[in-house]
């Protein structure tokens, strides 16, 4: 499989933003439940995020302390 890619490019980004997420599996490969301290319960959860334009001559970690209104 030389020079042959697995996945082939495309001009797309995906960018998956998660507020939580819970294990999949427990202390052992039986089938245990993940530990309470990584469940997630039903309940209403809230999250939210701002996307912040920039140039790349910017310092993004100058632009990471600006309040923003």
């Amino acid at each position: 499989r030389h020079g042959k890619l697995d996945i082939n490019p495309k001009a797309v980004v995906n960018w998956l933003i998660d507020y939580k997420q819970m294990g999949v599996g427990g202390d052992d490969s039986w089938g245990a439940k993940p530990l309470k301290k990584y469940s997630l319960f039903p309940g209403k959860y809230n999250y939210s995020f701002t996307l912040i334009p920039f140039k790349d001559e910017e310092d993004l970690y100058e632009i990471s302390k600006k309040k923003i209104k």
